[in-house]
């Protein structure tokens, strides 16, 4: 036990600049974001002691979480912000309305208002 005891501050002179530790995040299902899969990828590259953990769940569930300190950081879409959360507008996402062929409107253009 005394050896080890001993041995810490070597060990946390050795590895001062390692980031380390666990980070939960919460993510909504439906939200697609490449970019976020790929600094993830490259921070984990770069970080390896780092890792991650996370839940998906519906928008607000993701948001619920963060407010409720059991994610560390969440990704979701949002049109009502909660009161004590940080934003930050990570990228707009675009939704549209599909007519599969049997349906009238198939083959209909909508208005430029629309689009």
């Amino acid at each position: 036990m005394f050896a080890i005891v001993a041995g810490l501050p070597e060990l946390m002179e050795k590895d001062r600049n390692q980031i380390s530790g666990n980070v939960d995040m919460a993510f909504a299902s439906h939200v697609d974001c490449p970019f976020l899969d790929t600094f993830l990828a490259d921070f984990h590259t770069t970080n390896p002691h780092v890792t991650f953990s996370t839940t998906v769940s519906s928008s607000r569930s993701s948001a619920e979480a963060v407010l409720n300190n059991e994610a560390a950081l969440g990704i979701f879409l949002t049109q009502e912000k909660l009161d004590d959360l940080e934003y930050t507008l990570l990228y707009r996402e675009h939704f549209g309305f599909f007519c599969g062929p049997s349906h009238p409107l198939f083959h209909d253009e909508f208005p430029a208002s629309m689009n």
